[in-house]
């Protein structure tokens, strides 16, 4: 329901709520002392009510398992739902009780070039279920006599019938389909002949729809029947919508389900928060989610320390004093370094194309000094797929939208194919090659090892 994840906003204070009982006990039929007075005892509300000349406590109503906005909501949904059942089951109850609507707006006819056999043949379909007259346009060559030659056609018509279902094959007796064109054909050469060919150098033939009638036997009665069958089927489809919404035990199960995601997505984020708010020492314990030393997001542990470090940490959103992630061409000149494609490598690699390259996507990445540190880099290929598993995965989903989808991000890995290198998108999370490096634009983010 469009409106539970607002409800479920609201979960842990009313669940909370649900649990609370009075210290005291009471008995329905004893004596109360103030008109009107609550007191919820077992989960149970009982009302001061006057009985007689005396006030005592009511029998007691159970407080329902879940909030009543939360099952006004439910039960407006399943009203609107049941609505557009309803109107949708008349409407096609309404066609099927009728005789099929023929017109030339939903009649279509088509017409290709084709084979019947050995012979080029003009072929006509009608898919439908109504008979056609329909008009149709084709080139024809036409011969003088001598030589048949391309710029001697005629685009000739002709009107016809199309029954329902039928596939027509023109190739001979042409002129029963176009009885004009060999008058036309004439009139274009001066030479009289009954045999003219289908052109499939000048243009394609076409075919419209005139008429559309239906020509089928239909049974009024066995329609109506099907109809009202096909409407109580979906009006009781729609009445089952409606009574599901207000049975208190089937609220019940959805409310608790709701509050159950509500809480789980509360942990998560909680426990989200409290891993970004623990920042990480080089050296020291590190969890992926923690703040990194250079006040990044830890996205990567190896398991032990390597030659590069142990963890990598990605610069977070605003890194660059704007809220979009910057774009640059990778390397204003074509070079190949030799870069490598692992993890580990995006360090040297960065390194590597900074003696090359006095601007670009590199020079933008280790300019970066988050967290005091002048260590950032482009990531490699690998680094830069496990940053985007990571902000897919991560569960408060924060990360991911900090990326950008109008483009795909710079890896500092060149690919062996005609000196491009390798990107990756953040939307549909494909990794690939790009080409024209010089005038190539890309995103970035850096990274940085510890």
């Amino acid at each position: 329901m469009r409106r539970f994840g607002i409800l479920a906003l609201l979960t842990l204070s009313l669940v909370a709520g649900f649990s609370q009982t009075s210290s005291a006990s009471v008995t329905p039929g004893t004596k109360c002392s103030k008109m009107g007075a609550k007191q919820k005892f077992n989960g149970v509300t009982f009302t001061c009510k006057k009985s007689g000349s005396k006030l005592v406590w009511s029998q007691g109503v159970k407080a329902p398992d879940y909030d009543a906005a939360f099952a006004r909501s439910l039960l407006s949904d399943a009203q609107e739902r049941a609505t557009r059942i309803l109107a949708e089951a008349k409407t096609k109850a309404d066609q099927i009780s009728s005789p099929p609507n023929c017109t030339t707006r939903n009649s279509t006819a088509s017409v290709s070039l084709g084979s019947d056999g050995n012979l080029l043949s003009l072929i006509f379909n009608n898919s439908g279920i109504c008979d056609l007259t329909v008009r149709a346009s084709a080139a024809f060559l036409c011969p003088d006599g001598r030589v048949q030659k391309i710029s001697n056609y005629v685009t000739s018509t002709g009107v016809f019938p199309l029954r329902a279902g039928e596939k027509l094959f023109v190739n001979v007796n042409i002129p029963y389909f176009f009885p004009q064109v060999l008058n036309e054909c004439r009139l274009l050469t001066g030479y009289s002949s009954n045999l003219v060919n289908i052109s499939t150098y000048h243009q394609p033939p076409n075919v419209m729809t005139l008429t559309s009638t239906y020509s089928g036997n239909f049974n009024q009665r066995e329609a109506s029947k099907k109809a009202n069958e096909y409407f109580a089927t979906e009006k009781a489809r729609a009445d089952k919508l409606i009574a599901d919404a207000k049975n208190p035990v089937l609220i019940a199960k959805l409310w608790a389900k709701v509050a159950e995601k509500a809480a789980a997505e509360k942990a998560a984020a909680e426990k989200a928060a409290a891993d970004r708010s623990m920042v990480c020492t080089v050296g020291g314990s590190c969890k992926i989610g923690n703040t990194g030393p250079g006040g990044g997001i830890v996205f990567y542990d190896a398991g032990s320390q390597k030659s590069w470090g142990r963890y990598l940490e990605v610069s977070p959103k605003g890194w660059s004093g704007s809220t979009e992630d910057p774009e640059a061409n990778w390397c204003p000149v074509a070079s190949y370094f030799s870069t490598r494609v692992e993890i580990g490598a995006g360090k040297s690699n960065t390194d590597l194309i900074l003696k090359g390259c006095q601007s670009g996507a590199a020079v933008v990445a280790r300019s970066y000094k988050g967290g005091g540190k002048d260590d950032w880099f482009l990531p490699s290929k690998d680094e830069l797929n496990e940053l985007y598993k990571y902000a897919q995965s991560a569960p408060d989903r924060t990360l991911v939208a900090t990326f950008s989808t109008r483009s795909s991000y710079w890896s500092s890995s060149e690919s062996s194919n005609n000196f491009t290198v390798w990107q990756q998108s953040f939307d549909i999370g494909i990794q690939y090659d790009y080409a024209d490096i010089p005038r190539a634009f890309g995103i970035l983010r850096p990274i940085r090892a510890f």
